[in-house]
């Protein structure tokens, strides 16, 4: 009796092992094949960077955008106007719902600024010219009382 239930024991433990070693098993996964090609390598890296030299030139731009790669070396001769960068515009940011409805306000109340401006000059025109005419008809009657 003790002999079959060392059997039933051993057998048990080995389905046991057998069953986690199936588990731990490697299985194949699924890739992606594709042909290879020699070709230039061309890699973009946008990130910010801090550099540290010796002699401060200001070099500024009227625009935001992102600075393409430097082709100068240190020590490299300048002339004066020469370009030393290129700017990519910035990526435009998308607008949603919120941000349109901003956008459209803003030029709404630009347009109404511009009315009321135009509104205001005319005016202005039109009591600078009554100031004249009360002015011409006051000279008409200083003229008359004299006469």
């Amino acid at each position: 009796m003790t002999s079959q239930r060392t059997k039933g024991m051993l057998i048990a433990a080995a389905v046991v092992l057998a069953l986690i070693a199936w588990g731990f098993w490697p299985r194949a996964e699924l890739a992606e094949t594709g042909a290879v090609a020699r070709r230039p390598l061309a890699v973009t890296v946008e990130e910010e960077g801090r550099t540290r030299v010796r002699d401060r030139y200001v070099l500024y731009a009227p625009v935001a955008g992102y600075l393409r790669r430097i082709d100068l070396d240190v020590g490299d001769a300048v002339d004066s106007g020469a370009v030393l960068v290129t700017l990519d515009p910035l990526r435009p940011a998308t607008l949603d719902q919120r941000s349109r409805a901003e956008a459209e306000a803003r030029v709404a109340a630009a347009r109404a600024g511009l009315a009321q401006r135009e509104s205001e000059s005319r005016r202005a025109a039109a009591e600078a010219e009554l100031a004249s005419a009360m002015a011409q008809l006051e000279a008409i009657r200083k003229m008359r009382h004299r006469a």
